[in-house]
């Protein structure tokens, strides 16, 4: 009876293991030491302001997160932000919050790793480890841009085939301010790369609105190391100049 109830409760614990597994993990820190609240979903994480948040579990592969600082004067940061790979699989993801050096305080992520229900079987029994004493997989990107080891502007880029249903909604407006409505709208919660961004541009039929959008991409771009290859997309050298003087604004 005693080994009955004990191998019922070693299921119960892998099963209640593997179920966590299944959830993405996200942590938030402040470089400059800041200390911040997080709401994710509507609901407060931390009760204190802290410098960092860690490994906050997502009840949802999507959510909407505000950071509100313990100091007024700074806004609230807010995004959409998506706790799994291409493929579907949960990740951790590490948010840092940066001062730009513009008077603005913004959120890029910095790392992702590979979340796994670890177990370490020997002749006689099996164990599950806790999760805290796993040291992390480094996560590796699953064919997002092969061969591309540039900087990183977002987390994991939109599938080929939802990004041809976004294009075929966008193409579908008749009036341009329609089209750049649905393109940002995209952005919000989703992560893209430069072919992609350039194609979304190539839909639009005035200068002004290929630099707004490219302008919006940027932190929305998983290879922005790739984001010269706009430039063939603007008629103008002057469109061109303008973009680069605003990416260069930003990384100063």
């Amino acid at each position: 009876m005693e080994m009955k109830k004990s191998i019922l409760v070693f299921v119960t614990t892998l099963l209640v293991f593997s179920i966590y597994a299944q959830k993405p993990v996200v942590t938030f820190y402040s470089e400059d030491g800041y200390k911040f609240w997080v709401i994710i979903d509507g609901k407060r994480v931390n009760p204190e302001p802290q410098s960092d948040v860690e490994n906050i579990t997502m009840d949802n592969d999507l959510v909407n997160v505000t950071i509100i600082f313990e100091n007024s004067d700074f806004p609230d940061i807010e995004k959409s932000i998506r706790g799994v790979d291409a493929n579907g699989n949960p990740v951790l993801t590490t948010w840092r919050i940066i001062n730009t050096n513009r008077g603005k305080l913004d959120m890029r992520a910095s790392s992702f790793q590979q979340l796994d229900e670890t177990t370490i079987t020997t002749h006689t029994t099996t164990t599950t480890i806790e999760r805290s004493s796993v040291p992390p997989v480094p996560y590796q990107q699953p064919n997002a841009v092969p061969g591309y080891n540039g900087p990183i502007g977002c987390g994991f880029p939109m599938s080929d085939q939802n990004f041809s249903d976004v294009k075929y909604s966008i193409s579908l407006k008749d009036f341009e301010d329609a089209r750049l409505s649905i393109a940002k709208q995209v952005l919000k919660s989703n992560c893209l790369i430069v072919s992609q961004v350039k194609e979304i541009m190539m839909l639009f039929d005035f200068e002004e609105t290929k630099i707004e959008f490219a302008k919006d991409a940027y932190f929305h771009t998983y290879d922005i190391g790739n984001y010269y290859q706009l430039n063939d997309a603007f008629e103008f050298e002057l469109s061109v100049e303008e973009l680069n003087e605003y990416i260069n604004s930003l990384e100063q």
